[in-house]
């Protein structure tokens, strides 16, 4: 059985390739429905079905990006947590 190893600072760079590319899919993804809801709305003159859909989309995606600072501090204190515990495992003893 292997061991598991701890988070080390050469796993930082693809953490953070993966949290940039999750918050531009966000944010594009907001973008994106909003121009969408916009031109529903424009072109029917009222609401409709669709227009309450890609509503609730871009309250989903809304609220999903308040919640990105949160998840970039779990992210950073889960590789200094993991470098820690790397760290004070393997100690060697004196």
């Amino acid at each position: 059985m292997q061991k598991m190893k701890g988070y080390s600072l050469s796993d930082m760079p693809t953490l953070a390739i993966v949290f940039v590319v999750l918050s531009l899919t966000v944010g594009i993804g907001a973008g994106i429905l909003s121009g969408i809801q916009t031109t529903q709305l424009t072109a029917a003159g009222a609401t409709t079905v669709a227009s309450n859909v890609s509503a609730q989309g871009l309250t989903g995606l809304t609220t999903f990006g308040t919640w990105l600072p949160t998840i970039a501090l779990v992210l950073c204190a889960s590789v200094v947590i993991g470098i820690l515990l790397y760290s004070f495992a393997f100690k060697k003893g004196s």
